[in-house]
């Protein structure tokens, strides 16, 4: 009994002293653990809201650089369809983009509100002023602001709002999931605990490399797999994402790299392979090619006298010969032909590995392609193309300097009599500098009306009686002197100053016909017109305008206007002047034999004459087939009931010719230059002595 007591005596010991001393370890280790738990929970939670937070940026970095030329270039359907995608991702809670005045100009729901309150919108704000990203937490979801730019430019802003319940909500259960007993746990495995922690670390950094990958244009590559809870759920969120992108992409990558008209690659297209060649020949060796511009000739006159659906019915017929000629080209000589429209009337066909032959003679076939008239709604017209070429890496080493070689190239062959083709010089830069310079100083010329109108006579080709005078406009530069009217006119029907301009010509030639009534000879005034000035609007009451201030009675004006723009819509042509024709102003056809007309069309113009075209006047004696057509013209107006008019006559020969197809009136220097205001109003009170300029007595 007394041994029993001893052996508990010693057991009572034994466990006080594991009490003392050991129960302030196991106090502090179970207090260690509980810290240490608290302490996970905290790191878990910031680790994943981190990890949200990386994801946000990047999907937000993603969608801008996706939509940034989109944006740049209105494309407005195609960036609906890409954040239809993109919100198609549960955890993508909105997305809405905007212009630089922040104006919303899409978003990824319709529900969505297209205004933002004060905070976001000040935010945003301030991210497109300063161009750099603002991220803050909101309502259960991650906002990231950022800015948007292509090439450089800023274009607008977006609020990309990335939900992160689903992770808050994780993270309560755990917190509520009987914390004590799974905090002893996780603190007795620290090591363990520490595996995991480095395990989501590393599949959050894998998929933020997924998806830095996918925003720099790697839509095939995979996203990795093998997460657990919340790194698994935004694996597969992020993969369902990717998805929907994929099959949208093909759909919005050819509505964004097809030109809506024709059919054949755009210009971003074009740009991105051309792009290409330049970046691969900073790798390697340089990359070698032609690039050429081509400028169409005289579409701007189909889209004005037909309509804008006419214009692209030419447009696609114009891309279809175009492709002809690089298919063909690529057939037979095995370079691949890139051809595409830039906007408007311009295209570009991109050759790589070309030489500067094989780029001049691509350029001569398109222009040939060219020369056969094209239909549209029952009209032939006459689309001419101007052409420049450029050779990389020769004319330009960089993208930018190709371009503006072959732009410059094409502009000098618009400007140099158009349907053909001129391949890039410095001088041209030169020439183009001097003709900017030209353009502005022409625009004052046309404020301060000091462009000046001269007047050439016109005589009835029998009894050489004064008719009146043909308006001519005549530009001297205070540097350069007498400007060819023929430069400073393509100058402004180019810029579209010829609209101010023709305004300045009648006025001037009006006032100065009313001048000779007042002196007592009322003579008659024609003023030349191109299509541009009759189909602007306000043209008729222009015209109407200076008549009335003037007080020219409107029979004594005459108005010329090309052959092209006359004979292509008669009836857009009545429309439009029909104002003017009611209060007695004349029409004639000007430059007419030129090759664009139909005797359908004529019939219905509503025109008093028509005037041959100089150069068939100044090839009588040379050529028969020009003698033929002009009497082929006078037998036509005869028909018709048209006087005629002949103007370049220079020689006697010219004159009795033209007598003899019965000709009404006849202009040339053989009578008169073109003449300043006052020495024109002497001539009109002198007529006899006008007649006899040239020695000759008319009959």
């Amino acid at each position: 009994m007394q041994g029993k007591r001893g052996d508990n005596k010693a057991g009572r010991l034994w466990n006080s002293l594991v009490v003392k001393i050991a129960g302030p370890q196991i106090a502090v280790l179970l207090l260690s653990m509980g810290l240490a738990g608290t302490l996970y929970l905290h790191v878990r939670e910031q680790n994943l809201l981190a990890a949200a937070e990386r994801e946000a940026l990047t999907l937000s970095e993603l969608t801008s650089g996706i939509i940034a030329e989109r944006l740049l270039d209105g494309q407005r359907f195609e960036i609906d369809l890409l954040l239809e995608g993109i919100a198609r991702n549960q955890q993508i809670a909105r997305i809405r983009v905007v212009d630089p005045s922040l104006t919303t100009v899409a978003k990824s729901a319709p529900e969505i509100e297209d205004t933002f309150d004060a905070p976001s919108r000040t935010t945003l704000m301030r991210v497109i002023q300063t161009g750099g990203d603002h991220v803050s937490r909101s309502d259960g979801a991650i906002i990231v602001y950022t800015p948007i730019t292509s090439f450089g430019v800023l274009v607008g802003g977006m609020e990309f709002a990335y939900d992160i319940q689903p992770i808050l909500a994780n993270i309560d259960s755990y917190r509520r999931s009987g914390a004590l007993g799974l905090l002893m746990l996780l603190a007795g495995l620290a090591a363990f605990s520490a595996l995991l922690t480095r395990g989501p670390t590393r599949r959050i950094q894998a998929l933020t490399a997924d998806a830095r990958a996918i925003a720099s244009g790697d839509w095939n590559r995979d996203v990795g797999e093998g997460g657990t809870g919340e790194i698994s759920d935004l694996q597969n969120a992020f993969r369902t994402m990717l998805g929907e992108i994929r099959s949208n992409y093909e759909k919005i990558e050819r509505l964004a790299f097809t030109d809506e008209v024709t059919g054949i690659s755009n210009r971003a297209h074009v740009l991105t392979l051309l792009g290409q060649e330049f970046e691969g020949g900073r790798k390697s060796e340089p990359s070698t090619g032609q690039i050429l511009f081509i400028d169409l000739d005289r579409f701007k006159l189909v889209n004005d006298l037909m309509g804008h659906d006419a214009g692209d019915e030419v447009l696609r017929k114009v891309a279809a010969r175009f492709a002809g000629v690089a298919a063909a080209w690529q057939k037979e000589f095995g370079h691949k032909v890139h051809v595409a429209r830039l906007g408007g009337d311009e295209f570009t066909v991109f050759v790589p590995g070309a030489t500067a032959e094989e780029g001049q003679r691509i350029a001569n076939r398109i222009t040939s392609v060219m020369e056969e008239r094209l239909s549209t709604q029952g009209q032939l017209f006459s689309v001419g193309a101007s052409i420049g070429i450029c050779s990389y890496p020769r004319d330009g080493d960089t993208l930018n300097a190709a371009i503006k070689a072959a732009d410059l190239a094409m502009y000098a062959a618009k400007t140099g009599g158009r349907g053909h083709a001129i391949r890039y010089t410095p001088e041209l830069a030169e020439a183009h500098e001097r003709r900017s310079d030209l353009q502005f100083e022409l625009a004052q010329a046309i404020r301060s009306r000091t462009i000046e109108t001269h007047f050439q006579p016109k005589f009835d080709a029998v009894t050489g009686k004064l008719w009146g005078a043909e308006a001519l406009a005549r530009w001297v530069h205070p540097v350069h002197g007498n400007v060819p009217a023929q430069v400073f006119l393509d100058i402004a029907e180019e810029t579209g100053l010829i609209v101010a301009l023709g305004d300045v010509v009648f006025e001037q030639a009006i006032h100065m016909t009313k001048r000779c009534c007042d002196a007592g000879h009322p003579v008659r005034v024609a003023v030349n017109a191109t299509a541009s000035q009759v189909f602007a609007e306000g043209f008729a009451e222009m015209v109407a305008g200076h008549l009335k201030d003037s007080g020219l009675p409107a029979e004594l004006l005459e108005v010329e206007i090309n052959e092209h723009a006359s004979i292509s819509s008669p009836e857009a042509l009545t429309r439009s002047i029909q104002p003017l024709l009611e209060m007695g102003v004349s029409f004639a056809v000007d430059d007419f034999g030129t090759g664009y007309s139909n005797l359908g069309s004529l019939s219905r113009l509503p025109v008093n004459t028509l005037k041959f075209d100089r150069s068939l006047v100044q090839d009588i004696g040379s050529s028969s087939r020009s003698v033929s057509i002009l009497r082929s013209i006078a037998a036509l107006a005869d028909a018709l009931g048209l006087e005629t008019v002949a103007e370049g006559i220079e020689t006697p020969q010219q004159l009795d010719f033209m007598r003899e197809l019965g000709t009404n009136l006849v202009q040339g220097y053989l009578y008169s230059r073109a003449v300043a205001p006052e020495d024109y109003l002497d001539l009109v009170a002198s007529p006899s002595e006008a007649r006899t300029f040239a020695g000759l007595q008319p009959q």
